[in-house]
């Protein structure tokens, strides 16, 4: 039976538990052999909408190479679906891993514009399409942030976009139990670009 997995699965489970895990079940400060564990353990994921089973496939990690953004990303690529949007949001997860025991300090879930772009979806679509559904998202789960910069909020994002500003620049910062998220978006209109990323990371406690 075919499964989409929900990208931003950690909107869905209760606050209580952030201090011990984060997005799909991955406990921040256990081992890349750990974290690659718990992901094979996963439902499969089926990014097709034929009603097909045959393109479901396991997560899996690749290493990336030095100086990448994170020490692993995440297969396959994961679609966001939100009830205002009429097809999915496409997101490519990377991991990183800090010190000599290799802990689970970082997860981005990252756009893939590319492939929005493939789509018919050029930058100015996007500011819209992703960035004011995703704000909602995490608005919803946890409530007002600790930061948030004017340009986030949707009157002034679509005032900036008829006045023809170069750039629009977004970021908001929540504080949950044992971790923040935050969500950074930015639009030039001068590059034609548009980039959007939602981070958890671990706050660990002591010196």
């Amino acid at each position: 039976m075919k499964t989409h997995l929900p990208l931003l699965a950690l909107l869905l489970v209760p606050c209580a538990v952030f201090a011990q895990t984060t997005w799909q079940g991955l406990a921040f400060g256990n081992s890349a052999a750990h974290v690659r564990d718990v992901l094979s353990k996963q439902p499969p994921v089926c990014n097709n909408s034929d009603g097909d089973d045959h393109d479901c496939v396991a997560l899996t990690m690749e290493q990336l190479p030095a100086g990448s953004t994170g020490d692993w990303t995440v297969n396959p690529p994961l679609e966001l679906w939100l009830p205002a949007l009429s097809s999915p949001l496409h997101f490519n997860a990377f991991l990183t891993f800090f010190n000599l025991d290799r802990q689970l300090v970082r997860i981005d879930l990252r756009l893939d514009t590319d492939r929005h772009k493939a789509e018919g979806k050029q930058a100015p679509d996007l500011v819209d399409y992703a960035g004011e559904p995703v704000l909602g998202e995490l608005l919803g789960r946890y409530g007002v942030p600790l930061e948030m910069s004017a340009a986030c909020e949707p009157a002034e994002t679509r005032r900036l976009l008829r006045t023809h500003a170069d750039l629009i620049d977004c970021n908001v910062l929540w504080k949950a139990d044992g971790q923040t998220v935050n969500l950074a978006w930015k639009y030039s209109a001068s590059g034609k670009t548009y980039s959007l990323v939602v981070r958890y990371a671990w706050v660990r406690s002591g010196l």
